[in-house]
């Protein structure tokens, strides 16, 4: 069973890992087992569409992760030059994206350039917080303006169509700059999504059958203990919901094994972290396996796992050494189940479970961006002012500061845009509202930032936070975010979706080979359509607490 097609101009980027779900959809009540099932009494067809399952159940494609991600990787030995090089691949990266999608951009001007009339030039948002008040400025690539910086002047956009900028964004932007040195800028233009993932209906009709159940997804995210106190009880309520509503897909995210809790990192513990991990989690996978043999599990690691040697984005899946005999001999230690139901995920992680494409972190990116994001809403269209050529989800999103967050990581194309990376330190206010920048997590080596950028356009977005939990559609998107199952010395929630069939009409039966089959079971070429996914549509969310 074929995965997702990623559209051309994606394919440059690494492919994402992707899981196949091979079930018969049907009814949860009537799940009958097809190996021991009677064929006695089927027509010509359904025997036929009964052996086609067999077959592709057997060959099942296993997991796949982006093969530079399977093992681990050395860092904190890249060299600045290499940093240098693989932003200014992004800013060259997303300014033909955006120059592509409006036909008002000729070309980008020279940042320092003295022009008296407006031009557009493109650039990476940055701060220089070295004088009395931090002041925002527009750094351009090599390729655009030699590396240049101009500062902003922003009071145009923040008393007209508003605006919404973060360090590290890039953006393109019109505006004047008489003196050369500073630029006055008129419109912000952003990126336009990335494209659109799609799925033929040949391979939708094999994924769901007339009497289709909903795709059931369970997702939680760690830590799985209070924070003075390694009782997994909260892992245990989560293992004994899925063990009775044996749902299609368990995604667990990290940490497991909480490196900032009071024991361990005091080290007042009985057992090193490998013997925590196999006693109070690969047990309970094992139980989550054994309960409901139709059920996946995907783990996605985080930086405050102390089972994992990474402190970096992007996160090698649990476990991961520097070759794959490491790699099995740390498995091996953690108890973590040999099963082809059990997958192992980098952080950040995209996939797909079904024809579902789904994008997942557990870095709290929302959290950082909204410490350092600057937001003013302007006039809004509604009251008659003018979107002097801004993207239309700025104002749609003006209002919503969680959407907007959301909506930042779909149009910049990535699970992790800030530049400096890592949480703020908290300062003083001041009257431009920005935090003092220090970098305190996730650093991101050169080679390795494309496995940060989204591959198309996710039909769902995983982004766990401290931030309140929510259900949001953004931009024909659903970002979720679920919750922490431990907050403190509290429990806290975790997300249950079900996702119902797309209905592609009334389309005939063909295989895998593009072989449609009529009545009598004969089989011709056809030519299978496309249809983009629309999960947001069809999907129910529910933020439970554990």
């Amino acid at each position: 069973m074929s995965s997702p097609a990623f559209p051309a101009d994606a394919s440059t980027l690494n492919p994402p890992a992707d899981i196949v779900l091979l079930r018969k959809a049907q009814p949860e009540d009537e799940l009958p087992d097809d190996d021991i099932a009677d064929d006695d009494g089927l027509s010509d067809g359904e025997r036929a569409t009964r052996v086609a399952a067999r077959a592709a159940r057997a060959h099942a494609p296993a997991p796949r992760i982006d093969p530079a991600l399977e093992v681990g990787y050395r860092y904190m030995f890249d060299k600045l030059t290499d940093f240098g090089s693989a932003m200014d691949e992004r800013i060259d990266m997303l300014a033909t994206a955006i120059r592509d999608a409006d036909a008002s951009i000729e070309f980008f001007a020279h940042p320092l350039q003295p022009y008296q009339e407006a031009v557009a030039t493109v650039g990476r948002i940055a701060v220089d917080v070295s004088g009395d008040e931090p002041t925002y400025i527009l750094e351009a690539s090599r390729r655009v303006g030699g590396g240049a910086r101009v500062p902003l002047d922003l009071s145009a956009l923040a008393k007209g169509p508003g605006f919404s900028i973060f360090p590290g964004q890039v953006v393109a932007m019109r505006g004047t700059n008489p003196s050369g040195r500073l630029m006055a800028a008129e419109s912000l233009h952003m990126p336009p999504l990335p494209p659109k993932a799609v799925s033929s209906v040949s391979t939708l009709a094999g994924m769901y059958l007339e009497e289709a159940r909903p795709l059931k997804m369970m997702v939680s995210c760690g830590p799985y203990t209070l924070d003075d106190s390694l009782a997994y009880d909260a892992l245990e309520e989560i293992v004994s919901v899925a063990c009775v509503e044996k749902p299609d897909v368990v995604v667990l995210l990290g940490p497991f094994v909480d490196a900032t809790n009071r024991l361990v990192r005091t080290g007042d513990v009985d057992y090193t972290v490998e013997e925590i991990f196999k006693i109070e989690v690969s047990a309970r996978l094992e139980r989550i396996l054994s309960a409901s043999p139709r059920s996946k599990i995907c783990l996605i690691p985080s930086i405050n796992d102390a089972l994992s040697d990474y402190l970096v984005l992007p996160q090698p899946p649990l476990c991961a050494g520097l070759n794959a005999t490491e790699t099995d001999r740390r498995r091996r230690e953690a108890g973590i189940p040999r099963d082809p139901r059990v997958v192992l995920l980098p952080n950040p992680a995209q996939f797909s479970v079904n024809e579902v494409v789904v994008a997942a972190g557990t870095v709290d990116v929302l959290m950082h961006m909204s410490n350092v994001e600057v937001a003013r809403s302007g006039k809004s269209l509604t009251e008659g002012g003018d979107s002097g050529g801004a993207s239309p989800s700025a104002h749609l999103h003006q209002k919503d500061r969680l959407a907007r967050l959301c909506s930042h990581l779909l149009h910049q194309r990535s699970l992790y845009p800030l530049h400096p990376t890592g949480g703020p330190a908290k300062s003083p206010s001041t009257s431009l509202g920005l935090n003092e920048l220090v970098t305190v997590e996730a650093p991101t080596p050169p080679t390795h930032v494309s496995a940060m950028a989204l591959h198309a356009t996710p039909d769902v977005m995983i982004l766990p936070s401290q931030l309140r939990h929510f259900s949001k559609e953004v931009d024909g998107v659903l970002c979720i975010n679920p919750g922490k199952v431990c907050r403190g010395k509290a429990i806290g929630t975790m997300a249950k979706l079900s996702v119902w069939p797309l209905k592609v009409g009334n389309k005939k039966r063909s295989d895998s080979n593009g072989m449609e089959m009529d009545d009598a079971g004969a089989t011709h070429e056809v030519e299978d359509d496309v249809v983009h996914h629309m999960v947001a549509n069809r999907t129910r969310v529910e933020i439970v607490k554990v």
